[in-house]
């Protein structure tokens, strides 16, 4: 009775044999109305241990109700018309419903403590007003249209080895060594071998993980070994990637598409690799770095077998029709993409960008220059960031500029004091992207070099 009133007094029209039956009215027409009677929407059944007794041995009143009712059940007619409210346990523990209800949820009035709770999820259920709604559909998951991501397959030989580096096993060089060489000829997975231009700059997105794996070792390398070991590892390792970027025999190779992408990731770790060598003060190993030569021979289009660094540095076709097809058009479409990629890269782009104007500015000292030369594409995004570069306001100390003159590729100021008054009495060109043109007097520092202890 108590529950009924509840319910009443909660909006809920109920139907109680109580209050329905009269002297003289038909028991059994009054309870197949929970069945047949289109109005009754749901039922109600509160049960006890005489009840559910009763229920299975299809005992008296309770009986001939179970026998109208289970029927239904068992078909699962309109499921979520009858519920159970257990008001007893037996003597196991066990909720006392009758045996056709055994597998149904019901609702749990055997605690006089969570009765309050349990009436609320009663009246959601009478309302059809559950706690936990299933959201919308949703947008079927956009990636998984895209085609299926690359493993270089080179992360439990990065594991050994980066272990191996950091702890100073003595395997650790050639672990390394392994890792670089399985790097190398992993790169051949990621080729382009479409006509699509798109496909390249995903390829060059795609390959961001891998980018940083290999950085993460060649930085190991610069701060955990001997310097001379460490550049003799990560040189090999950049020369024998050397061949991604130019056309081999195969005509299938031929197109820009096949090799663009290479030109850019091998490139982009280059400069990383500089900035990580500045990043771990190492400044002797990277002037014996940038010194070595690469062994280029046997390359389609390459005349001379041997070449400076400014391999590493070429023109990229894809991405320029890219950037001729956009508009507003970016003033460098390689150095917009560089800042991009450097959001999920280990490295800060001013590190970058300071690596990549070292190579310009060692390059535009070099007195020979015999080589292509060094464009620095991402330089346009300089203009970002006030002030001296963080190497060059190091080399106010003159001890600093003696260790930063031969990363330069010279052993006086007076070449740099040189080529500065060159720029200025325009007998060399300096970048420039529009209006926008380097100051390399401004970020070097010119003046304040070596002033100091």
């Amino acid at each position: 009775m108590r529950l009924a009133t509840d319910l009443v007094d909660s909006g809920v029209d109920v139907l109680l044999d109580k209050w329905e039956l009269r002297e003289g009215r038909d028991t059994v027409h009054f309870m197949e109305r929970m069945v047949t009677d289109p109005e009754v929407k749901k039922v109600i059944i509160v049960s006890d241990r005489v009840y559910a007794e009763r229920a299975n041995s299809r005992t008296g009143g309770v009986g001939t109700e179970t026998q109208i009712i289970s029927k239904k059940v068992y078909d699962n007619e309109s499921p979520d018309k009858f519920v159970i409210v257990v008001t007893e346990r037996d003597d196991e523990g066990k909720a006392a419903v009758p045996a056709y209800y055994n597998s149904k949820i019901y609702i749990d009035y055997t605690n006089p403590d969570t009765s309050a709770d349990n009436f609320d999820k009663l009246l959601r259920w009478v309302y059809d007003k559950p706690i936990h709604i299933k959201p919308p559909l949703g947008r079927r998951p956009a990636f998984l249209d895209e085609s299926e991501s690359v493993s270089l397959g080179t992360t439990s030989a990065f594991n050994r080895a980066l272990a191996a580096v950091k702890e100073g096993r003595p395997n650790a060089l050639n672990l390394a060594s392994d890792y670089f060489e399985l790097f190398v000829t992993s790169l051949e997975k990621v080729r382009v071998t479409t006509d699509s231009d798109e496909d390249v700059l995903a390829s060059i997105k795609a390959f961001e993980p891998f980018r940083n794996e290999a950085l993460g070792m060649v930085s190991a390398l610069i701060q955990y070994q001997q310097p001379e070991e460490a550049v003799a590892r990560i040189h090999t390792f950049f020369e024998n990637m050397v061949p991604y970027m130019h056309r081999s025999s195969k005509p299938s190779e031929w197109r820009d598409n096949s090799f663009d992408n290479y030109r850019y990731v091998i490139h982009e770790m280059f400069v990383y690799s500089v900035a990580a060598f500045i990043r771990h003060d190492k400044l002797e190993a990277l002037g014996e770095f940038l010194s070595r030569n690469f062994y280029v021979g046997g390359i389609e289009g390459i005349n001379e077998p041997i070449s400076d660094y400014t391999i590493f540095t070429s023109h990229l076709p894809s991405l320029e029709r890219i950037n001729n097809s956009a508009n507003p058009r970016k003033l460098s479409i390689r150095g917009h993409f560089l800042s991009e990629g450097a959001k999920t890269a280990n490295f800060q782009f001013r590190q970058f960008l300071q690596a990549d104007f070292l190579l310009y500015l060692r390059w535009e000292l070099n007195p020979s220059r015999t080589y292509a030369g060094w464009w620095p594409g991402s330089l346009l995004y300089i203009r970002h960031y006030d002030g001296v570069l963080e190497v060059f306001a190091r080399a106010t100390s003159r001890k600093y500029l003696l260790r930063l003159l031969p990363v330069l590729g010279i052993s006086h100021l007076d070449s740099l004091e040189e080529l500065f008054e060159q720029y200025a009495q325009g007998k060399r060109q300096l970048p420039q992207w529009q209006f926008e043109r380097l100051s390399p007097a401004q970020l070097t520092g010119f003046s304040k070099l070596g002033t100091m202890a």
